[in-house]
């Protein structure tokens, strides 16, 4: 929906399970709230236009907190932040318990066995 106003336009990036983007447009459809749908060719991945004077807190809002939760959204400005955040998650798949422990710093069960043959 457009107002009858020269709007200025932001990408925004929605990625969440799949199934949200007929409720997520739903959603912005009723609010009131300038936007303009787009499309990404990959699943739970929706591109939106939306207007730059409204704070992104608002398009959360009209979007409701059940949704974003339901679907597990996240929000990203850019394309390169989606690429970085979803590259990170499939780095965080690859590593085991003790590969993030030892990232961040904390003891390993191989360091705890260690211990506790240090203490017999």
């Amino acid at each position: 929906m457009i107002r009858n106003r020269r709007v200025g336009w932001t990408t925004l990036y929605i990625h969440g399970r799949s199934g949200a983007e007929a409720e997520i447009l739903h959603s912005l459809e009723h609010s009131g709230l300038n936007f303009l749908p787009g499309y990404a060719n990959e699943d739970g991945l929706l591109l939106v236009w939306i207007d730059e004077a409204e704070p992104l807190r608002s398009f959360k809002k009209a979007i409701g907190g059940k949704t974003i939760f339901k679907y597990r959204l996240r929000f990203y400005a850019t394309v390169e932040a989606f690429v970085e955040s979803k590259s990170t998650q499939e780095i965080h798949r690859d590593l085991d318990a003790d590969d993030i422990d030892a990232i961040n710093g904390w003891p390993t069960s191989l360091d705890m066995d260690e211990r506790e043959r240090l203490r017999a």
